[in-house]
């Protein structure tokens, strides 16, 4: 079935836009969708959809090629057009070809994907389906090495209320380290510890300061003895790029392993949140859009929508099929898990942090083990 609409068809649907309307959706790159109700925008006879100044905050860039999408009749149409600023407002042509929103292809070589069954029934109980993102690597233990530089202003906020995470402003010489190493900088007991308490190769230990203790203006142990906190996450956008940010963790009390490895998984939760970038828009009207994996480890997974697509209650037990690619087939994990923590971000974005409750050892030891990248003992 082809996917352009011209001639008649084309024309039916722009009569019937102009006058019954739908929810417009303005498309920009790197930005977050624009919605506007049918009264927010004007559908002229010149073929011109005009938006006025006064229906988006912010500006379109001039002569910036936008994608505009509605429905109809529940179906989803889009078209291209270039911004034209006028004295008040935005005005884009309607251009002689339509096209129909594509049918969902992201469960196409889709990775990591899961159902989760929100009746509570797995057989002919709803499943909502959900998918691996490309903006939110799985199975990545140093997440703080996948935080792109951009996305930090934005999250500030929500780094200090869900990750307990503050600007971590250190010596030039300790971010030199930090830059140099990839590795969080933990201080148990106001010192560098000898050895590594994480289940990987995570921490900075005193073999690896060895280098630095010669060149440091000021003796390292000094300070790193001044230093307020207990742990200094240093972000980076790949593990190849040298440190933009470093932020510290504020939990009030001596800090724990645990419990750093608890605030840098809520590091994709904070980005999503806050992320400009917007899921595309519905092929069909009303259906419910795949939510995104945004972590997994052997103990938890998070989801992420938009708040009207939640369909996860708090406190709730939810059973679920997980889908791991593995070099040769895929492996099915089942598994049941409470909702422990709903966030909701200032643009309606959701997030669902969900603990297992029942999962298989041997399926416990092939997640423990994709993330950590070590065998499960």
């Amino acid at each position: 079935m082809s996917s352009s609409i011209i001639g008649i068809e084309r024309t039916i649907i722009i009569e019937e836009l102009c006058n019954s309307g739908s929810d417009l959706i303005i498309q920009l790159p790197s930005l977050k969708n624009i919605v506007l109700s049918k009264d927010q925008y004007q559908v002229l006879k010149q073929g011109i959809l005009f938006v006025p100044f006064s229906a988006i905050s912010g500006k379109i860039p001039a002569n910036e090629l936008v994608k505009l999408c509605f429905f109809y009749r529940g179906r989803g149409i889009f078209f291209q057009s270039e911004a034209k600023t006028l004295k008040n407002g935005y005005a884009f042509m309607i251009p002689k070809v339509l096209y129909k929103q594509p049918e969902d292809t992201r469960k196409q070589n889709r990775g990591v994907y899961a159902k989760v069954f929100c009746s509570g029934k797995v057989k002919n109980g709803q499943a909502v389906e959900c998918v691996e993102d490309q903006f939110y690597p799985l199975f990545k233990n140093n997440l703080w090495c996948y935080f792109p530089e951009r996305e930090v202003a934005s999250c500030v906020d929500d780094l200090f209320s869900i990750a307990d995470m503050v600007n971590g402003k250190v010596p030039e010489d300790i971010l030199k380290m930090l830059q140099y190493h990839h590795k969080i900088l933990y201080l148990p007991e106001k010192k560098l510890p000898e050895k590594n308490y994480f289940a990987f190769d995570a921490s900075i230990t005193g073999n690896d300061v060895n280098i630095y203790k010669t060149i440091a203006s000021v003796p390292l142990e000094t300070q790193i003895e001044e230093l307020p906190y207990g742990a200094y996450i240093p972000l980076s956008e790949t593990p190849e790029l040298p440190a933009h940010s470093v932020f510290a963790i504020d939990s009030g009390v001596p800090v724990t392993p645990l419990e750093i490895s608890d605030s840098i998984a809520m590091l994709p939760v904070c980005r999503y949140l806050s992320s400009p970038v917007s899921d595309a828009p519905q092929d069909i009207q009303g259906r419910v859009m795949p939510m995104k994996i945004l972590f997994i480890n052997e103990t938890q997974i998070i989801f992420g929508t938009t708040g009207d697509q939640m369909l996860l209650k708090m406190g709730m037990e939810y059973p679920m099929s997980v889908y791991i690619p593995l070099p040769i087939g895929t492996r099915e994990i089942f598994v049941t898990a409470t909702v422990t923590r709903l966030y909701t971000g200032k643009k309606g974005e959701v997030c669902a942090v969900l603990r297992y409750n029942a999962i298989r050892e041997e399926d416990r030891r092939v997640l423990y083990e994709k993330f950590y990248g070590t065998r499960f003992l």
